[in-house]
């Protein structure tokens, strides 16, 4: 509780301090709203508040009630006429700037030879990018979840934390760049019927009043997340966000509500509050400990929104688009709705948030679908920058190389001697491996390569040299283990039956190994090789294995989780084991 106190103090200080620089000539430049996110982010990456990533519960109540809340409390002065002559123009933006998001992503993609630092997903996180630029952070989970992406948290986590600094120093740059295209055309923002734009709002403020809107707009939330989840029920999943924006539009119209002083004081404020946790989410500190990996992928993500932003204001000029539209379109796509009310305030144009909502409820509808489709033209369509990548593609190895080191992994374990001492235990492990011992095809054997590929992915770890211990010490007991395998091995050990195993037939042998367990068939070849270790954030066996009485229950990594049922013969009952073996003996 004194944790949240605390910070609620210096985000007061931040809201005080935006109001009071926006009246200044500088501050004008950008809005008092750009400038409590920027504020959010200063203070915590200078360790007074924590970050998003170690924050309170109290940020998560910010981010999730109290944005939609603001933008209940300013719609309250929304004009229906406002609404009809901006749709158009901001439907048109938002569609340049999808495609803008497409082009972006293709080409960071191919310029930064994407696959050579992120393996097998990096199409997928071409198609996660994709989405999240056209819909939202759902749309982003959603590919995620399908191409497996959430099933490696170090890669997952570094996709969201580059996501939230790039994008929030964007949502940012909108309004500045805006800005200056007005003045090069030497043009101002056009009239509008404004939403809680007047110099001086006339109403009444009361004790009363203030309740009644606040009444209002956590009643409005709830209502929303109701029938949110209502029609989700019933197959038609409308947004609440939708049905928030709608409920303010309607009650907008009433005499007795649009009588009531205070509700854009209480949005603004509540913005505010927002939008300085927003700016906390711009972790420069994670970022750093991404490594070279979190390099590569932030240099991917400005690749993308520079194309998005060249596509955007570019072809949206040519089509006479204003730059207020624009920028609010771009916010829309990057940022999602949420982003919409900073840009809006801070160029002018409360006007457009409501149409900027319409188009971003579009791209929430829209996301998904296109970037899944991102993701399978990435992985089917070849690169059309060929051999003159930016970065060229690493060579294929299995072990590291100290020679020539491309990874990031490679220069943790060419620089580390406990590191190095066990990749050479790797690497002559290997040597001892006779492919003839081994079943074809093993699914649940993981190839030398496919192995190394993981490994390098420890880079996206805060982490990075513990989870490179924890892969070689895996990879080490494996090899030992399948480079003492014989033949004759398959005759001994304990008969066993499995239900969905990746194999015919479901008889195996089951060989216990000190800390590990050898499946084989009954021509003695390997089948699997399970561990008895817990997983760690970072990494994982490829197979484990939990014993249950006379069942035994198997977890790969690629395959459902199946059990293997001691046989009731019970001249093959007892376990034969074969020497343990410890990884850097």
């Amino acid at each position: 509780m004194s944790e949240s106190a605390f910070v609620l103090l210096i985000l007061g200080a931040i809201v005080v301090s935006a109001d009071w620089l926006e009246r200044r000539p500088a501050g004008r430049l950008v809005g008092g709203a750009i400038i409590s996110l920027l504020l959010g982010l200063l203070v915590a990456n200078l360790g007074l508040i924590p970050t998003v990533t170690e924050g309170p519960p109290l940020y998560g109540y910010l981010i999730g009630i109290g944005a939609p809340v603001s933008i209940f409390l300013l719609l309250l002065d929304a004009r229906l006429a406002a609404l009809k002559r901006a749709s158009l123009p901001m439907l048109l933006a938002f569609g340049i700037g999808a495609f803008g998001t497409l082009i972006g992503v293709a080409t960071a993609f191919w310029i930064t030879g994407a696959p050579g630092w992120l393996g097998e997903h990096a199409a997928a996180v071409g198609g996660m990018y994709a989405a999240t630029y056209i819909g939202g952070s759902a749309n982003l989970t959603a590919v995620a979840l399908h191409f497996g992406v959430v099933e490696q948290p170090p890669l997952m986590a570094a996709v969201n934390i580059v996501d939230s600094v790039v994008g929030s120093l964007w949502i940012a740059a909108l309004v500045i760049l805006a800005r200056l295209l007005q003045r090069l055309d030497g043009t101002r923002p056009a009239q509008a019927v404004a939403v809680g734009e007047e110099p001086h709002d006339t109403r009444r403020v009361s004790v009363a009043g203030l309740a009644a809107l606040l009444a209002l707009a956590f009643g409005a939330f709830w209502l929303s997340q109701q029938l949110a989840a209502w029609t989700s029920q019933r197959g038609l999943a409308v947004p609440a966000i939708l049905v928030l924006t709608s409920l303010a539009l309607v009650l907008a119209q009433v005499p007795a509500v649009h009588r009531l002083g205070g509700a854009r004081m209480l949005g603004v404020y509540t913005a505010y509050l927002f939008l300085a946790v927003i700016g906390a989410g711009c972790d420069f500190e994670a970022l750093g400990e991404l490594g070279d990996v979190g390099s590569l992928l932030l240099l991917f993500v400005l690749v993308l929104l520079l194309i998005h932003g060249l596509i955007q204001f570019g072809a949206g000029r040519l089509l006479r688009l204003g730059p207020e539209s624009l920028a609010i379109a771009s916010s829309a796509n990057v940022g999602g709705v949420v982003t919409i009310l900073p840009v809006a305030r801070g160029l002018g144009r409360m006007d457009l948030v409501l149409p900027g909502i319409v188009a971003g409820m579009i791209g929430n509808a829209l996301g998904t679908y296109l970037g899944f489709l991102m993701a399978w033209f990435l992985q089917a369509v070849p690169s059309p920058i060929g051999a003159a990548h930016a970065i060229p593609p690493p060579p294929d190895q299995v072990v590291a190389d100290c020679t020539h080191p491309t990874y990031a992994s490679d220069v943790m374990v060419c620089g580390d001697p406990d590191l190095l001492d066990l990749d050479r235990q790797v690497a002559d492990a290997l040597k001892r491996i006779r492919p003839a011992t081994l079943a074809t095809p093993a699914p649940l054997l993981e190839a030398q390569g496919a192995w190394f590929r993981r490994r390098s992915r420890c880079a996206f770890s805060a982490q990075h040299a513990d989870c490179l211990k924890a892969a070689h010490s895996e990879r080490i007991v494996v090899l030992d283990v399948l480079g003492r395998v014989s033949p004759a091995l398959a005759q001994t050990g304990a008969l066993a039956r499995c239900s969905g195993a990746p194999w015919r037939p479901t008889d195996v042998r089951v060989v216990a190994a000190g800390g590990s367990l050898i499946v084989l068939d009954s021509a003695g070849h390997v089948l699997a090789v399970a561990l008895d270790v817990q997983p760690r954030e970072d990494w994982a066996a490829f197979v484990r294995f939990v014993a249950d009485g006379e069942t035994i229950r198997l977890i790969p990594l690629e395959h459902p989780p199946f059990g293997c049922r001691a046989s009731p013969n019970p001249s093959t009952a007892t376990p034969r084991s074969v020497p343990a073996t410890r990884a850097g003996s």
